[in-house]
């Protein structure tokens, strides 16, 4: 991805103390916690109220159209989609900016509580972030065909963790994790349907969108000094194309006859190019394992590096065909909006 572009924040959960407000604002977000069973409350703004104890057990997908206030003796934490906090009635497209974000998700728990809870907001510290991006891959069969690229892809420190048929995760949510799927098959599609959020058209598109998460932990956050107020989309960006360009490669690089200029420009001779040409071809007859044992280490590993500086990702390599991923302009913000002009 040489112009790396996430599509929305898909999550973001901010904490602070509780003793850091106002006597009359703890006062109301007891009494609201209280009524709502004093662990996990959930709001839908713009939509019918939904309340849930169990917001914080269940799985994003699950969770679906919800964002949640979860308050403690010491401590108040605001979670979900800031999509769904703006009003919005779905996730596929959304909110890019992280200050507008963050100021989504504090003033409707603001509303849903009744009491300010914007005072002081640089107290608010963030202790997750998801990036996402919607890669359009022209029709169905290509999303699901990338995806599976995406399976046999285990790039340095980007292991898979509980891989499913549908949906593939790598990482630790602690420091920094990714998921993969086709959009049109999260479970959730299903329920804006039932909801008439979204039309038939709507899922079918979405059917081609693979969709590329990147889950920001507390503890990466807390290394990087990433604070929520002053975090730029760049560097999100930045951040977002390092993680997945390790698995995905240059999008520029389409097909094969893309693939031996790029290697010229890498490398120091046509020679070492050619070279590293025929390494992936013969990864491409025999399998990555076995092409690996027909070579001394070290040129293995020359030729993978030239590979990768070539734009090629760790999956592309692994099984000798290079992923296609095609990025749909969209105007983000404006989902209904969005899908009324593409579909």
């Amino acid at each position: 991805m040489t112009s790396p572009q996430f599509s929305l924040i898909d999550s973001m959960t901010l904490r602070r103390s509780i003793m850091s407000f106002s006597g009359a604002t703890q006062r109301a977000l007891r009494r609201w916690s209280a009524v709502h069973e004093g662990r996990a409350d959930v709001y839908n703004p713009g939509m019918v109220p939904a309340f849930s104890a169990t917001r914080r057990k269940r799985t994003d997908h699950l969770a679906g159209d919800r964002c949640g206030i979860h308050v403690t003796d010491t401590m108040v934490e605001l979670s979900g989609s800031p999509s769904y906090s703006a009003g919005l009635h779905h996730n596929v497209f959304g909110i890019r900016d992280p200050q507008e974000a963050a100021l989504s998700h504090l003033v409707a728990a603001s509303d849903a509580v009744g009491a300010d809870l914007l005072g002081d907001s640089s107290v608010w510290s963030m202790s997750r972030l998801d990036v996402t991006a919607n890669f359009d891959m022209g029709s169905p069969e290509q999303a699901r065909a990338a995806l599976g690229a995406l399976r046999l892809s285990n790039a340095p420190r980007r292991r898979q963790c509980s891989p499913t048929d549908e949906v593939l995760r790598w990482g630790s949510n602690q420091w920094q994790s990714g998921t993969a799927y086709v959009k049109g098959t999260d479970p959730v599609m299903k329920n804006y349907l039932r909801q008439n959020v979204i039309t038939a058209d709507f899922i079918a598109y979405a059917l081609t969108l693979l969709r590329l998460e990147l889950r920001l932990g507390r503890g990466f956050i807390a290394r990087k000094d990433i604070v929520w107020d002053s975090v730029t989309e760049d560097q999100l960006s930045e951040i977002y194309n390092e993680y997945w360009g390790a698995l995905i490669g240059d999008a520029e690089v389409m097909d094969m006859k893309d693939l031996f200029p790029a290697l010229i420009n890498v490398s120091r001779t046509e020679g070492q190019a050619r070279a590293a040409l025929r390494t992936f071809m013969f990864i491409r007859q025999f399998g990555e394992s076995s092409a690996k044992e027909m070579m001394p280490k070290q040129t293995w590993s020359r030729h993978t590096k030239l590979l990768r500086a070539a734009g090629l990702s760790w999956s592309d390599i692994a099984v000798g065909q290079i992923t296609p991923l095609r990025r749909k302009a969209v105007v983000l913000g404006c989902p209904v909006t969005e899908f009324k002009r593409v579909a």
